[in-house]
């Protein structure tokens, strides 16, 4: 239980605490998503006060607006260790919150000073590590016929890390349906959930694309694909599909439209 002098900063008002290693931002797809999840706080919720406590990455992030007309506070880590002290010093007095947001991996590492400072908290991996090592071993194992026992051994502490933030925490929010499942059938906890990226209202404005995007969906036999390609991870995705299915779809269906949207190289 918090103590009656975090209670008391707490005051009346509803708190959120987002702890993100990586800074929100348009630069990369988790900080889009993490973007878009609390300007919808910020619609839904006015009343609530949002905390932000982050790392500034000049190289990688961009510093618009976004960031300072969603959250009340911003609190800058001058280091990337995002510890519950670090951010009682730069507040200048202990605080306590309703809810903290554990986002990516790496905000977890503290999650015990955390939970002193919190009632409810949350953990987002954005990408299970659990299961991104399982589908690598598969892979090796398919091609070579042995496991990668070196590489194994370098992600096990990643992948023992996140089941044991898992347990830890009151809510695991996962990035994928895929990510969820894998990690529920690890850990055998129901409180593991996933909230899927939709396309964001902060990159295609609806009012500006909306009606673009009605256009394509009634030509029929269209299908849309929507990234950000500065992520490496969705450049691959877009190439895989071109290689792979794209031929069999247009064989099949001559009138087929593929219609990429998005930003990058």
């Amino acid at each position: 239980q918090p103590s009656s002098a975090l209670v008391q900063a707490a005051g009346e008002k509803c708190r959120i605490l987002l702890v993100s290693y990586y800074c929100p931002s348009r630069s990369h797809a988790g900080g889009l998503r993490i973007l878009d999840l609390y300007a919808l706080i910020r619609r839904k919720a006015p009343g609530v006060e949002l905390h932000l406590y982050t790392h500034q990455r000049p190289s990688i992030d961009w510093f618009e607006d976004e960031v300072s007309t969603i959250f009340d506070r911003v609190h800058w880590s001058p280091t990337e260790e995002l510890t519950a002290a670090g951010l009682t010093a730069i507040a200048g007095k202990p605080l306590y919150f309703d809810v903290i947001d554990l986002q990516f991996h790496q905000a977890a590492y503290d999650i015990d000073a955390y939970r002193r400072m919190g009632r409810t908290l949350l953990f987002t991996p954005m990408e299970s590590l659990a299961r991104f090592s399982f589908l690598q071993a598969r892979s090796a194992f398919l091609s070579t016929g042995r496991f990668p026992l070196r590489e194994l051994a370098r992600g096990f502490r990643a992948v023992a890390e996140e089941v044991v933030f898992s347990f830890k925490v009151d809510k695991v929010v996962c990035v994928s349906r895929s990510d969820a499942a894998f990690l529920r059938a690890v850990t055998y906890l129901r409180r593991i959930q996933s909230l899927e990226t939709g396309v964001s209202e902060i990159e295609f404005p609806v009012a500006g694309a909306g009606g673009k995007m009605r256009d394509l969906a009634s030509a029929g036999q269209t299908l849309l694909f929507v990234a950000y390609f500065g992520s490496q991870t969705n450049v691959d995705a877009l190439r895989w599909y071109l290689d792979e299915v794209h031929p069999r779809v247009l064989a099949r269906v001559p009138a087929y439209r593929f219609v990429v949207v998005g930003r990058g190289d």
